[in-house]
């Protein structure tokens, strides 16, 4: 966990789908490792509530199947791009 950097721990066991715009199903997929990494899609969070936590938990997920994981918020991903 401490080399994916996560801010803190986060998973879908502790998401508040209450408080979000989006339901259970729609992220449905993240619960489930292989699917997610298998079929390498892309994922863009934009306003609401709930953007951290569902950024960090897919990546918990994974760790804890024995995968790699590792969390950029925008700025700092931008800026080591443009570093390179």
């Amino acid at each position: 966990m401490r080399i994916a950097k996560f801010p803190h721990h986060k998973d879908f066991a502790t998401f508040d789908y209450g408080a979000a715009a989006v339901t259970k199903a729609q992220i449905e997929a993240f619960c489930s490792v292989g699917r997610f990494t298998e079929e390498a899609h892309n994922l863009i969070l934009v306003g609401g509530t709930g953007k951290t936590h569902i950024a960090i938990a897919p990546g918990t997920t994974l760790i804890n199947n024995g995968e790699k994981a590792r969390f950029f918020n925008a700025v700092d991903l931008i800026n080591a791009r443009i570093k390179e």
